[in-house]
């Protein structure tokens, strides 16, 4: 999407998405960037990353985003994983224990490994 600070690539039937700042904080885009991954998922794409390489800070109002990309993923039978987290985010995933219903990898390599084997499993 124009203007967004976000990449988002195609590897196989995976849809990755990075980020090109390093706060997710401005409530108008974190709301463009809600839009542009609800879309791609309701465009066919089921099997997500998010890789968090280079942010190190995220607002509350982007843990919703993250909520609404979960639960719309449940609906299609999708999944997504989360890696690359800075020791700042994954304390807040970790006090508000959404590790426990987020996969989360180190490296985008180890998330896209787990994914393929969860597409292999679903075909």
């Amino acid at each position: 999407m124009k203007d967004l600070p976000i990449i988002v690539e195609q590897n196989g039937n995976i849809r990755i998405f990075y980020f090109t700042i390093e706060k997710l904080t401005d409530i108008l885009m974190i709301d463009q960037i809600k839009s542009c991954i609800l879309s791609a998922i309701d465009t066919g794409g089921g099997i997500i990353v998010i890789n968090f390489a280079g942010v190190d800070y995220m607002s509350s109002s982007f843990l919703s985003v993250l909520i609404a990309m979960k639960k719309a993923l449940y609906k299609v039978k999708g999944r997504v994983c989360l890696c690359c987290l800075s020791e700042n985010i994954s304390k807040v995933f970790s006090i508000t224990e959404l590790d426990k219903i987020f996969d989360i990898f180190h490296s985008e390599s180890d998330a896209l490994e787990f994914l393929q084997r969860f597409s292999d499993q679903a075909d």
